[in-house]
């Protein structure tokens, strides 16, 4: 199922009229961590990021914190150094977090949505450690499907083709074989339907899954798309 550059750049300001309207309000930073969802220009390739912010593993936190008292004393924790000790786990646990950025693209070759993953808040070894990129945005169920190439795609590194930064992506050739699946079940999608699609298949594979208050406002434009609309367009299944 392939989807034209510029039905993409419908569907992604169409996404991007949804974050910003009523229907997701003031809730929508507390759907599944997005904080931010808009389009981006840069040497005229226009593309959409949506930012996301993530908690580094519980572990790191316990660490921190532990480091606060000796392990080898006995003596009583006066009740003072007590209070200083939880306000600074507080303080720990709410600075342990980070953002990652999607930048979703159209590509050329394989007529498919492909994404870049970065991690601006993180040192460069960090961020182009295989490890740690797992542990912050893959989840568990779809860890060993990422690691292996298969339909869910595995992530690699690469450069971002517009500002030339290291960045991870799924291959878009592992998402073209994704959405070809889709098609067999769905010959005619709106491109922004399509783009939900694309969430569901390839999105949730690498923690990039839809707020459910933007769920909610999709389902709303759905029912009214069905209602008759005739200037929602359709994908081409080849």
């Amino acid at each position: 199922m392939a989807i034209e550059a510029r039905e993409l750049d419908v569907a992604c300001e169409w996404l991007c009229g949804v974050w910003r309207g009523d229907e997701v309000g003031r809730e929508r930073k507390e759907g599944r961590g997005w904080v931010d969802v808009g389009m981006r220009e840069r040497y005229g390739v226009r593309y959409l990021r949506i930012t996301r912010e993530v908690a580094f593993p519980t572990s790191t936190v316990v660490d921190a914190s532990d480091k606060a008292v000796d392990e080898d004393s006995d003596d009583e924790v006066p009740d003072e150094d007590e209070e200083i000790i939880e306000r600074s786990s507080a303080c720990e646990m709410q600075q342990l977090r980070t953002r990652v950025c999607y930048d979703i693209d159209h590509s050329a070759s394989y007529q498919v949505p492909v994404v870049y993953i970065s991690l601006p808040d993180l040192s460069p070894a960090a961020a182009s450690s295989p490890e740690q990129v797992y542990s912050l945005i893959v989840p568990n169920a779809y860890k060993s499907q990422i690691q292996a190439v298969g339909t869910m795609g595995a992530l690699s590194m690469g450069e971002h083709p517009v500002t030339g930064s290291p960045a991870w992506f799924v291959h878009p050739c592992l998402t073209q074989d994704a959405m070809r699946a889709v098609s067999e079940r769905e010959a005619n999608l709106s491109p922004e339907m399509y783009l939900m699609r694309w969430f569901g298949v390839i999105g949730s594979s690498i923690g990039l899954s839809v707020p459910i208050e933007v769920v909610q406002a999709v389902q709303t434009y759905s029912r009214e798309a069905e209602v008759g609309s005739d200037n929602i367009g359709t994908i081409r299944v080849p």
